[in-house]
């Protein structure tokens, strides 16, 4: 009879951590969630072997094509200076 008494007591214990840590992770995810203006996670991996321009924004920070000149997603100018001519 004490063993079983016992193993419930794990059980309830271990389910108690359980919702405890998906609980403290939903609060984590909702924080940055609101923290990045509502927007989702962007994942920054690429396939392929060229790494892309990375935007100067800080509140974007969108991974854009190689050789970009503007940011796909906000429009911010990837380049310090252009060239005369280059405006083609």
């Amino acid at each position: 009879m004490m063993n079983l008494s016992l193993l419930f007591t794990l059980v309830i214990v271990g389910l108690f951590l359980a919702a405890l840590w998906a609980g403290t992770r939903l609060v984590i995810e909702v924080f940055g969630w609101v923290l990045r203006g509502f927007r989702p996670r962007r994942s920054y991996h690429r396939s392929g072997g060229s790494a892309g321009m990375i935007c100067r924004n800080r509140q974007c920070r969108y991974v854009n094509v190689a050789g970009a000149n503007f940011c796909a997603q906000c429009g911010t100018s990837l380049r310090v200076s252009y060239s005369p001519g280059e405006y083609q």
